[in-house]
């Protein structure tokens, strides 16, 4: 297995080392600089917001396929319409919802895990293996009951992006016309479980020992409840 893993991920290494070359002006952007000022709200300067790049689909065709992003090297590939339609994940517009700039410190949780040492490739060839995108059951947790003594580094990569952007809607984003507002409110009632658990990545995201050792494990007890 463990062969197959590495044969998959040098196959999407050696593709992506061709984006540079095969890229359009109108296939990929750099960050804006409001969308590096909402990212160092959280992220602070861990991650080089100078080399990350936003693509337009790309990796196989996997994002347009599925309609969800991938950051498997650093760069976030958005599904085509995505990419089209928001310009910029920092300006709430009528294009860019608070969901919007939820899924963008998303991605760039991983874009920091990423810039860590993480293999983000690999550890989503893993979750998929495991079923952890059927039904996105690898992005479930719960803090108040079942996963309140767990440490961050024991979540999966998923997990922990959840728990960044849930703990990034809590505290920054309005509650006055959001456009989630049954996730919101679950945010809004863990906001202080979601800080405790982030406390070593808020005080210091540089830290390596933050890192996911979760290879994929999903979160096994009942559906996560609702606050």
């Amino acid at each position: 297995m463990t062969e197959w893993y590495q044969a998959v991920l040098k196959k999407a290494k050696e593709e992506a080392a061709k984006n540079p070359t095969v890229l359009k002006v109108d296939s990929h952007r750099y960050l804006t600089s409001g969308e590096i000022a909402l990212a160092k709200l959280i992220y602070k300067d861990s991650i080089d917001y100078s080399k990350v790049r936003i693509i337009n689909g790309g990796f196989l065709g996997i994002p347009n396929k599925t309609k969800f992003a991938m950051v498997p090297f650093g760069n976030i590939h958005f599904p085509k319409e995505d990419y089209e339609k928001i310009k910029d994940f920092s300006k709430l517009t009528a294009k860019v919802k608070p969901s919007h700039q939820i899924w963008f410190i998303h991605e760039m949780a991983h874009v920091w895990q990423h810039t860590l040492g993480l293999s983000v490739a690999l550890r989503g060839i893993e979750m998929g293996i495991r079923g952890g995108y059927s039904q996105a059951k690898g992005y479930d947790y719960d803090l108040i009951c079942d996963d309140q003594y767990r440490e961050f580094n024991q979540f999966n990569f998923e997990q922990q992006a959840e728990i960044i952007s849930h703990y990034f809607d809590a505290f920054y984003l309005p509650e006055e016309g959001h456009n989630a507002p049954k996730q919101r409110s679950k945010n809004e009632k863990q906001k202080f479980a979601l800080k405790k658990v982030l406390a070593g990545f808020l005080q210091n995201p540089n830290n390596k020992d933050l890192i996911s050792k979760n290879h994929g494990k999903l979160y096994y007890g009942k559906d996560p409840l609702q606050y």
